[in-house]
């Protein structure tokens, strides 16, 4: 794993993660990444707002994970698997809240697989390891 973020670092992530959604500058967001674990944070953040956010936030907000998966290819490969997998195992509860949840993770997991990321049979894997069997079918 590629460690915990701290305190400051979180702050700071999450602060560069909503100035993003505005500005589409991915300068700061990229040399914050530098940082031992925050791939990892950053990718879980992402992957977590973009389930509540409208459709053109979750955009870009994949357009930002596209942009940390070319320049940490190895360390996004890791985090795109324990955000993704995050997701499915709470999908069913945030869907209560945010019905179009599904649709972003869709988004989101798309941009993993097309960048390479995420490629199709690990992602096919990791869902039926987390989703139930019926949860599938349904």
């Amino acid at each position: 794993l590629e460690g915990e973020v701290d305190g400051s670092l979180r702050n700071r992530l999450d602060g560069e993660l909503s100035e993003y959604v505005h500005s589409r500058d991915v300068s700061e967001a990229l040399s914050l990444c530098a940082a031992r674990g925050a791939v990892g944070y950053l990718f879980e953040a992402i992957i977590l707002r973009s389930l509540e956010e409208k459709s053109g936030t979750t955009s870009a907000l994949c357009s930002l994970l596209s942009s940390v998966c070319t320049a940490f290819p190895r360390r996004a490969a890791n985090a795109a698997r324990a955000g993704v997998r995050l997701c499915l195992e709470m999908l069913e509860d945030v869907l209560i809240d945010a019905p179009q949840a599904n649709l972003r993770l869709a988004e989101i997991v798309a941009t993993l697989a097309i960048k390479g990321t995420l490629p199709l049979p690990e992602l096919c894997a990791l869902v039926r390891e987390v989703l139930p069997a019926d949860a599938e079918s349904g």
